[in-house]
């Protein structure tokens, strides 16, 4: 067992000795009367009170410094020395009820010498309720109680001295072995309790390591989807994000016939502008036409992707041709307003070319129907001189006829 767990060991057993001792030591107070009525006529009546005083005055004592130091909801900063301060009380306190047994028992009748050494087995047995959590203190206590009187019998020899003292030694066998039974299960159950709430404590910090790491790697799996979705120059969707939004606005605009646009843009001349300013220039004429295109992108839904080198493209769930163009136009004006000078271009400055698209999805037709549409568009626009739009308008329903046939073929 780890030695931080065996610190706390001793200090519950620190702490169950103090609890213990304000019960145990009050019941002292009982034994004082007792033993007053036991040896009043057996002995000096001086020597019986000034001896029984001090016992008294010890007991208060004693008392007293254990209430002090008896903290019941809490452990001891320094275990170690309370304990040594704990059993050094008890031996004061045993030799001092020793001591006056050893100087009255001789002068006792046989009858009586009996009664004084069951009061010691009872005073022994009732103290080994609480000082057994301490086998230090409970054989110290045991020792300082009984030996004196003990060996006092058996020094002068006195008669049935031979019988009280084995049946004392029996007795104080007797007890010692209840009292060392009692320390190992409680030893054994204030371990056990520590040592699960050692590995319930590892457990717990266990489980909000591998919470944090949870939710480090859910952070890390949303970053890697969010770069894998994202253009990694301009830092608007990539080509890939597009073909997952187009699929779903797809189904949506067939579930809800609802209208879909697309816009296909191109920098026009982008090849000339590269090799005429080299690479980082042209990057960042790119990064500025993504900007301006997304500025306008501003529904949740609408996105604005880059889907090629030069080319970017727009999807408009929702958006009816008219209201698309308007949009479009709004883009071309915002391109032309970056004025980015390009000598090899024959406007002197960047341009785009656009294709517009719209169409209602339909199962007839697939979402690539729109982005051909689108693409074409934007084809007659760099044909047509660049610089312009050209809107290839609303498309028309697929017939049902048509697509029976496409599909027997």
């Amino acid at each position: 067992m780890s030695e931080i767990t065996e610190s706390r060991v001793l200090d519950e057993q620190v702490r169950l000795l103090y609890r213990g001792a304000v019960r145990c030591t009050a019941m002292n107070y009982a034994f004082v009367p007792a033993m007053a009525l036991l040896l009043y006529d057996q002995g000096h009546r001086l020597a019986l009170g000034a001896w029984l005083l001090a016992v008294l005055l010890v007991t208060t004592v004693r008392l007293m410094t254990v209430l002090k130091g008896a903290p019941y909801d809490r452990f001891f900063g320094d275990s170690p020395r309370q304990h040594r301060r704990f059993v050094a009380g008890v031996a004061v306190h045993a030799l001092t009820w020793g001591a006056g047994m050893a100087w009255f028992v001789t002068q006792l009748v046989p009858l009586y010498q009996s009664f004084l050494f069951m009061v010691i087995l009872i005073g022994i047995a009732v103290a080994m309720i609480t000082y057994s959590t301490s086998l230090l203190s409970f054989f110290v206590f045991q020792a300082g109680l009984a030996a004196p009187p003990l060996l006092t019998l058996l020094v002068l020899w006195r008669e049935h001295a031979a019988v009280l003292g084995l049946l004392t030694f029996a007795g104080c066998g007797l007890i010692s072995g209840v009292a060392l039974w009692n320390y190992r299960r409680l030893t054994t159950s204030i371990r056990l309790r520590f040592e699960r709430s050692v590995l319930l404590d590892t457990l717990k910090q266990a489980d909000e390591n591998l919470q944090s790491s949870n939710q480090q790697l859910g952070m890390l799996r949303q970053q890697l989807v969010r770069v894998s979705l994202t253009d990694e120059l301009t830092g608007i969707p990539n080509r890939r994000h597009f073909d997952e939004v187009l699929e779903k606005e797809w189904r949506i605009g067939q579930r809800n016939g609802t209208p879909l646009s697309c816009l296909m843009i191109d920098v026009d001349y982008f090849k000339q502008y590269y090799e005429h300013y080299g690479q980082q220039a042209g990057d960042s004429c790119v990064k500025r036409v993504a900007q301006a295109i997304d500025f306008h992108v501003r529904r949740p839904a609408d996105l604005a992707a880059r889907y090629d080198e030069e080319e970017f493209i727009v999807l408009l769930p929702d958006t009816t041709n008219a209201s698309a163009l308007m949009l479009a136009n709004r883009i071309v004006q915002s391109i032309a307003l970056l004025h980015i000078t390009h000598e090899a271009s024959p406007r002197g400055e960047v341009t785009a070319s656009m294709g517009l698209a719209s169409i209602v999805p339909e199962r007839r037709r697939g979402a690539d129907a729109l982005v051909g549409a689108t693409d074409e568009a934007l084809s007659r626009a760099r044909a047509d001189g660049r610089d312009r739009i050209v809107n290839a308008g609303a498309l028309q329903s697929q017939p049902e006829t048509e697509h029976k046939q496409d599909s027997e073929t």
